[in-house]
């Protein structure tokens, strides 16, 4: 193939050929003449190849433009059209001779009016131009279109190339997605909002609005601030949620708070609003969606609730000292029987057998009389607890001390057997003497021959109390009900035992109240064995060493303090001790100690929270239960360490049963953080 511009190459160098044939002395006559038909016959060949090769192009762009599926129309800078495509022609319903005589302006109609000055200014900015528009179709109506200009030159005219895709049914579809969500979100029972990142509201629900017109015309397009213009309402109210929209758009996160607005006739309503921040693919946040819940109901509901537990609470308090006046009434007169019928039981005589039945009947009556007012104090939840660390064992053997006398008045043994001498729990005492004193007494009245055997032992977690009986046993088909109040097994004639069946039912209570539970195991004929369990005072942790027990760290820098707390709790725990501030961090980094007591004097540092803080710093310590070790027993100062971040104080000199309760009661609320830690670390399904 002739390159085109050899013609070029061969005129230019026409002087150097002309210099070279005057060279060789003329004698090549003939060379003008060829070389000039050369040079016509590539410049003519050349041109006819240029001018083929740019016949084929346009009629290729010509068939790209004409056939091309999309409307593709061709206008000047002033909207004027120059030509059209068939696809076009076919949208406008003119043919191409007839749309060249038109503009653009006026066949199609944009939502917002646009100059075509605006779109070459626009175009400067960027490449291509879309907005939509709309064309009148005959037979068809209104066609919805989606348009797209961009400038392009020919022959060195600047020309407007623009697009029409037909989006009419892609418009109907959204138009029935969104028609469809709206009638959804507007049939939801709480209010739901959208709005502008700026706080302009889109849409709103009739919920939102409370089914007003109004108040839709007054949010739509506005801000909270136009509608609480419109409903006169404070405008702290839009300030508090354009702080709250703001703090949901910069955290992109859920933000809720709670709103209390006027309501009709002068009334409240209570809401809790959320607003969600809607972040697009490239994290910017282009919508937020505001969800309103009404809980006035509620709020009502609870008013009405809490009116009518102050009204329960005021007549259990009334019942509760109606039944202490009248215990009180009852009491004062049967301890004074049983003081004078126990003397004149002791004096002898023949009136001694009679004293003794006024004594037993009157310690009956007491006993009924003190059950009944456990029962009412526990179902008006008018009982209070104070939890103190006691030896099982002594308490065990008090009870048995108070009721061998009537083990001994029916014949029976009452034996005590525990596994050691001392096992530590943690209950309120008074609680666990009317549990036992229930159950053993219960053992007794219903056993004929024999007699009791207590039992006490302890495992890893819980103490525990068997309550033996050679009696009469129990039916199976009772032990369902044995619980429950007034009742017992026999009724009305064929009833043999004394009592009117509220013991149990006043034991379960009070040990449900103390953590612990309570079984049976019974045979008809063949006795009665009751189980209770209860939390160990210092509850071991299985597999670890030094047999279980929990480790202690005891910071101080008396000796003889030191030794006082090990010898106290060394049965019980693995006590470690430091008599300096060094030292404990060093040995408090190797291991994590389960209590930590803490003089606040030590090294003779600042205050009591400096001393306390390096503990806090080191790894796991945050949640280890600390005790303030307090030689000054100052008022105010238990507030300040508390405040501080101790958990408990001890003020010196020790006590050992103040000591066993304080750390009894700091490890109590220990094992409960953490299973409320395990059971909050379950995944939720």
């Amino acid at each position: 193939m002739i390159s085109p511009t050899l013609p070029i190459a061969v005129v230019l160098f026409h002087p150097l050929l002309l210099q070279g044939s005057q060279a060789a002395g003329g004698s090549a006559s003939w060379f003008w003449p060829t070389l000039t038909f050369l040079i016509l016959a590539i410049a003519v060949g050349g041109g006819l190849y240029l001018w083929n090769y740019f016949r084929i192009k346009l009629q290729r762009m010509d068939r790209l433009f004409t056939k091309n599926p999309e409307a593709l129309v061709l206008t000047d800078t002033q909207w004027k059209i120059v030509d059209a495509n068939e696809a076009a022609c076919a949208l406008f319903g003119y043919s191409r001779d007839q749309i060249s005589l038109l503009t653009l302006r006026r066949l199609i109609h944009t939502e917002e009016k646009l100059d075509p000055s605006d779109l070459v200014e626009a175009l400067k900015l960027q490449p291509q131009v879309r907005y939509e528009a709309t064309v009148v179709q005959e037979g068809k109506g209104l066609v919805d279109l989606s348009a797209s200009t961009q400038r392009i030159e020919l022959k060195g005219q600047r020309y407007l190339l623009t697009a029409l895709h037909n989006i009419t049914q892609q418009k109907e579809d959204a138009r029935i997605f969104r028609d469809f969500h709206e009638r959804l979100v507007d049939f939801v029972p709480m209010e739901i909002g959208v709005m502008t990142p700026n706080g302009q509201y889109l849409y709103i629900n009739p919920v939102g609005t409370g089914g007003n017109a109004s108040v839709r015309d007054a949010l739509i397009g506005n801000t909270d601030i136009e509608y609480c213009q419109h409903l006169g309402l404070h405008p702290e109210i839009a300030l508090r949620r354009r702080s709250y929209r703001r703090e949901a758009i910069e955290g992109q996160k859920i933000v809720t708070f709670e709103e209390v607005l006027p309501g009709p006739n002068g009334s409240l309503r209570y809401i809790t609003r959320m607003f969600n921040p809607i972040v697009d693919a490239e994290g910017e946040v282009n919508a937020v969606v505001s969800y309103g819940i009404d809980r006035t109901e509620l709020e009502e509901h609870k008013e009405k609730v809490g009116s009518a537990l102050q009204e329960a609470e005021r007549i259990s308090m009334i019942k509760d000292s109606f039944l202490s006046s009248v215990g009180n009434e009852f009491k004062i007169p049967l301890t004074s029987i049983l003081e004078a019928s126990h003397a004149r039981e002791q004096a002898g005589g023949e009136l001694s057998e009679f004293a003794q039945l006024v004594h037993r009947k009157a310690q009956r009556l007491m006993t009924t009389l003190s059950a009944m007012i456990d029962l009412s104090r526990l179902q008006s939840e008018f009982l209070e607890l104070k939890p103190q660390v006691r030896n099982l064992v002594t308490e065990v053997k008090e009870v048995g001390r108070v009721l061998a006398p009537l083990a001994k008045e029916k014949g029976l043994y009452l034996r005590m057997r525990a596994t050691r001498p001392e096992v530590l729990v943690r209950v309120d005492q008074n609680s666990l003497f009317r549990v036992l004193e229930n159950l053993i007494s219960n053992s007794i009245k219903f056993t004929d021959e024999g007699g009791v055997l207590v039992e006490v032992d302890q495992d890893l977690s819980h103490v525990h109390v068997r309550v033996m009986d050679s009696g009469v046993g129990m039916r199976n088909d009772f032990i369902p009900h044995l619980y429950d109040e007034f009742n017992q097994e026999s009724h009305g004639p064929l009833r043999r035992r004394e009592g009117i069946g509220i013991g149990l039912s006043v034991s379960k209570r009070l040990l449900d109240l103390m953590g612990g539970f309570i079984s049976v195991n019974t045979e008809a004929g063949e006795g009665s064995m009751f189980t209770i369990s209860l939390p160990a005072a210092f509850p071991q942790v299985d597999g670890q060493e030094a047999g279980g027990r929990r480790k202690v760290l005891v910071v101080d820098d008396n000796s003889e303090t030191r030794k006082l707390i090990a010898h106290v709790l060394g049965d019980h725990f693995e006590v470690t001790d430091a008599s300096d501030l060094d030292v404990a961090l060093d040995k408090a980094d190797e291991t994590t100690f389960d209590v930590v007591l803490l003089d606040i004097e030590i090294d003779k540092v600042g205050s009591a929270a400096e001393a306390l803080m390096p503990f806090r710093d080191l790894p796991g310590y945050d949640a280890v239960s600390i005790i303030a070790l307090n030689p000054h027993a100052l008022p105010g100062g238990d507030e300040q360490f508390l405040n501080d971040g101790y958990n408990a104080v001890l003020a010196k000199p020790l006590d050992r049963q103040q000591l066993l309760d304080k750390v009894g009661d700091v490890l109590a609320r220990s094992v409960l953080d953490e299973e409320v830690r395990s059971l909050s670390s379950v995944p939720a399904y």
